[in-house]
């Protein structure tokens, strides 16, 4: 099984993902390099995440988005 993440950068920049479970606590760095301006798009293996609520955490240029998402 896989996560699929998607974003949309205005420009090229350094981005980290970040997983954080549902007490807040952060239990993988995801991604951390060089995106492209435009679409992005990375596949993570979650075979050995427990089920469960997680957040997801794209940071680039001091700007951070969080998002939610159920991992069965």
């Amino acid at each position: 099984e896989e996560l699929v993440i998607e974003y949309i950068l205005p420009y090229s920049a350094k981005v980290t993902i970040l997983l954080f479970n549902g007490f807040g606590e952060k239990t993988n760095v995801f991604y951390e390099g060089l995106s492209n301006e435009g679409f992005n798009q990375h596949k993570f293996d979650i075979k050995h995440i427990n089920s469960g609520m997680y957040f997801y955490r794209i940071e680039y240029e001091g700007i951070c988005k969080t998002y939610q998402v159920y991992i069965k």
